[in-house]
């Protein structure tokens, strides 16, 4: 979500006077986010469109922007959200794993900062900081936390190992995530190309070429 949102708004129907800058559904696929250059964030029933109420759902979400700060926000709660810091510039991109106790941002700063949402100290417990360029997407799943960069590279971070993989794009990369069998990556650059990646061995499956973009 960008992070020039400031404030919630619950509603039936989608934005109409401000551009959209970021679309994300939840884990289930039943709630759909818009993220509006009018600094709110919409949540929708993505089943009917209707008015996500704060009695649906006890979920969390992060938000990030301009303001190098990560918000964490609390639905069912909708008070003032946590906020996290650290980052020197603008924030593009914020995840959360699956249990919801590490959340992750990426900035143009060029740096990965990870936080423990368990401990009550609010700084990253982790910064990684190889990119050359700014972090434009990062994903995490149960052993890994994949990022891509403007550099032109995925980066792949083995949590049991240690270890790092580096997939060139060459070309600067706009998002990037893994398939639903976790086998592989798929990486959007500036270019117009979605690439699909075999993550065993970084070998290229597929190119798909966005016409009219």
């Amino acid at each position: 979500m960008d992070s020039f949102l400031t404030s919630l708004q619950y509603m039936s129907n989608p934005i109409k006077d401000a551009s959209i800058n970021s679309v994300k559904f939840d884990s289930s696929g039943d709630y759909l986010f818009l993220a509006g250059q009018d600094r709110l964030i919409y949540l929708l029933n993505s089943n009917n469109g209707k008015v996500f109420t704060s009695e649906q759902s006890s979920k969390r979400f992060a938000s990030c922007g301009g303001d190098k700060t990560v918000f964490l926000w609390d639905i069912e709660r909708g008070d003032i959200p946590r906020k996290y810091g650290g980052h020197t510039m603008r924030i593009n991109t914020v995840c959360m794993n699956q249990e919801g106790s590490l959340l992750l941002s990426g900035s143009y700063d060029t740096t990965v900062r990870i936080f423990d949402l368990r401990a009550r100290q609010r700084s990253s417990v982790q910064v990684l900081d190889d990119a050359k360029d700014s972090i434009s997407s990062v994903f995490i799943n149960q052993h890994q936390i994949i990022s891509g960069s403007v550099d032109g590279y995925v980066r792949t971070y083995d949590i049991r190992s240690g270890q790092k993989i580096l997939d060139c794009i060459s070309e600067a990369v706009t998002c990037v995530t893994e398939t639903s069998d976790s086998n592989c990556l798929l990486a959007s650059s500036l270019d117009n190309k979605i690439r699909l990646i075999d993550k065993s061995n970084g070998s290229l499956l597929n190119t798909q070429v966005l016409i009219g973009f």
